[in-house]
């Protein structure tokens, strides 16, 4: 069987698996804690059912597919603040630090993409507008993905390094959306350098990844997993986990502090 068909297969996977954690985290009375990434399964449901009931490589499929991006990296950016929120509800000093260094970020990263847009950058006299107009979102997805990859990958790693108490639920959905996201930015890039003659390959890619990272959501999604948990080193003793967590939460503390005044 062609590629582009075992693409078409686990895109029909991803689609009932997301259906499925829908059902779970509604099963597990979870869906008023994460309202944004509920209505972002919803629209990635939506928005792959519509492209699935087109014919890949028309018009129509691409007008669509770039159509759909700006909601789509919307969502993303949406559903990464909260993730972040949820995280690090017990830590609410650096969850605000987080989203408002997030929020930076992106504008900078959004207002430079925009920019050589406007400009004339990507501009071919001899490229069909439509061409021009794909180029240019590709460009902003990759400034959007880019950066929220660099911060989700960066707070991942100081979650695991650091023996901080985080729920175990919105702790794997970050991890597994940081998964995601790498591989959806790799694709990205390489799109931008190779060409879409690569994105056969990137598409399958994306949704072995995808899948798989549903699966475990569904299998890992339990109500007791909001409940904070302490993530242990055994590179450390209790003694200095316990003077890095009251470090944490005086810093934590500060931050309230000044976001008061």
């Amino acid at each position: 069987m062609p590629l582009v068909e075992w693409t078409r297969v686990l895109w029909f996977i991803s689609i009932g698996l997301t259906a499925v954690l829908l059902a779970q985290l509604w099963r597990q009375g979870l869906l008023a804690t994460y309202r944004v990434l509920t209505i972002y399964l919803i629209w990635d449901i939506v928005s792959a059912v519509t492209l699935a009931s087109v014919k890949y490589g028309t018009t129509t499929y691409g007008v669509l597919f770039f159509s759909f991006q700006p909601i789509t990296c919307l969502l993303y950016v949406l559903t990464t603040l909260e993730l972040m929120t949820q995280v690090l509800r017990h830590y609410p000093g650096f969850a605000v630090l987080g989203r408002r260094l997030l929020s930076a970020s992106l504008a900078v990263g959004a207002s430079l993409a925009l920019l050589s847009m406007f400009s004339g950058v990507n501009y071919q006299p001899n490229v069909p507008r439509s061409t021009l107009i794909a180029v240019n979102l590709f460009l902003l997805s990759r400034v959007v993905c880019l950066t929220v990859l660099g911060f989700v990958a960066t707070s991942t790693f100081l979650f695991m390094w650091f023996p901080v108490r985080l729920p175990p639920n919105a702790t794997r959905f970050l991890i597994g959306y940081s998964i995601c996201f790498a591989v959806r930015t790799i694709n990205y890039l390489l799109l931008g350098q190779k060409g879409f003659s690569y994105a056969e390959q990137a598409s399958f890619v994306m949704m072995v990844v995808l899948s798989t990272c549903l699966s475990f959501w569904i299998v890992r999604l339990r109500r007791e997993g909001e409940e904070p948990v302490l993530a242990r080193s055994g590179k450390i003793s209790m003694e200095q986990q316990q003077r890095i967590l009251e470090q944490i939460q005086s810093i934590n503390t500060s931050l309230m502090r000044a976001r008061r005044k």
